[in-house]
């Protein structure tokens, strides 16, 4: 059975997009890397294509250790009553009419609200 010319022209268009897709990742994967505006050769975390940690990485031995070391020493101990952190409500209302404090609230894990002159 032959495929139709509407067939034939999707594979066609499927086979040429999946090429230029490809194409184009290797492209970015060989692209040289920018050089960095910021470059010191006096300071050692810096390189010229970017920046570096000054301090050894821990390679992934050093997490089983500490699972291991978690577990054989029962870290962390669960509270009596188990875990609670106090909730506070916000002021909604104060923080939509606040025009004149500087005020931080705290959204949750790495959010804040920040609010200069209100």
């Amino acid at each position: 059975m032959h495929a139709s010319h509407a067939q034939w022209r999707r594979r066609r268009i499927h086979h040429t997009a999946t090429a230029f897709a490809v194409v184009a990742l290797f492209a970015c994967a060989t692209e040289k890397p920018a050089m960095n505006p910021h470059y010191n050769s006096a300071k050692s975390h810096h390189t010229p294509t970017g920046f570096k940690n000054n301090y050894p990485h821990p390679g992934p031995q050093s997490y089983w250790q500490w699972q291991w070391e978690r577990w054989r020493n029962g870290v962390p101990v669960v509270p009596a009553g188990g875990w609670h952190f106090p909730l506070v409500k916000p002021d909604v209302a104060f923080l939509k009419a606040n025009r004149t404090q500087n005020t931080v609230t705290w959204i949750g894990h790495a959010t804040v609200l920040l609010q200069l002159s209100g």
